[in-house]
C-alpha cells in the first residue's frame, strides 16, 4: 500500500468519503501535509462527532448524488462502498472530486468474501444482533446496512475505467475473517 505522505503534495486538499466520526488519516499526517481535509458523509451528526480539528470542512451529502469541483489531490474511501446501493454512481461522484492527477485510495471488503455473502443473506436485525453480541465494541461504529453492489475486483476495474481513473496499483489484502480489496487510482 502506498504511503500517504509520499503520494500526497504539501498543502493538498483531501476528501474523506464516508468518514463520519472516524476520519481515515490522523491529525499528525494532516499537519505534516498541511492538508485541508473535507469530510463527506450522509450524516451531519456523524461528521459533527469527528475529533476536533480533523475536518476543515464537512459536506453532508449522499455520495451517489454529490458532484464535486475537481479540486481534490487525494480521496480516501474506507469501508464505505459496500454500504452504497449504487456504487457506479458513487464512482462518478468520487471522480468529480479529484483534480487531474489526483489520487484515490479506496478500501472495500469484497462481495466475494464469505462474510459478505453471509451478510447479504441475513436480515439486518439478525446481522446487528450477531455483530453486537460477538463484538460489543462495534455498537459505536458498525452496523450500517450492506449491499456489496458491484464490490468485486473485476467490477472496480470496470468502474474506475469508466471514470477515466487510471489504476496505478491494486492489492488483495486477506485478513481472517476480512477480505478487502485495495485500489489505488489516479
Amino acid at each position: 500500500m502506498p504511503n500517504i505522505l509520499e503520494i500526497t503534495p504539501i498543502c493538498s486538499t483531501v476528501y474523506d468519503i464516508g468518514c463520519g466520526k472516524n476520519p481515515a488519516i490522523s491529525i499528525d499526517i494532516k499537519e505534516k501535509l498541511q492538508a485541508k481535509v473535507i469530510g463527506v458523509d450522509l450524516s451531519a451528526n456523524e461528521l459533527s462527532q469527528a475529533p476536533s480539528g480533523m475536518l476543515d470542512n464537512c459536506i453532508e451529502a449522499n455520495i451517489c448524488h454529490y458532484r464535486g469541483t475537481e479540486d481534490g489531490d487525494l480521496l480516501l474511501c474506507q469501508a464505505l462502498l459496500e454500504h452504497v446501493p449504487d456504487v457506479e454512481a458513487a464512482f462518478v461522484s468520487m471522480a468529480s472530486l479529484l483534480r487531474k492527477g489526483g489520487v484515490a485510495l479506496i478500501f472495500v471488503p469484497s462481495r466475494n468474501a464469505v462474510f459478505a455473502r453471509l451478510n447479504n443473506l441475513l436480515p439486518q436485525r439478525v446481522k446487528l444482533f450477531l455483530l453486537h453480541t460477538i463484538f460489543p465494541s462495534s455498537r459505536r461504529d458498525q452496523g450500517f446496512p450492506s449491499f456489496y453492489n458491484r464490490c468485486t475486483p473485476r467490477d472496480f476495474r470496470v468502474l474506475a475505467a469508466k471514470q477515466a481513473l487510471k489504476l496505478r496499483s491494486f492489492a488483495l489484502i486477506i485478513k481472517v475473517p476480512i477480505f478487502r480489496s485495495f485500489f489505488h487510482c489516479i
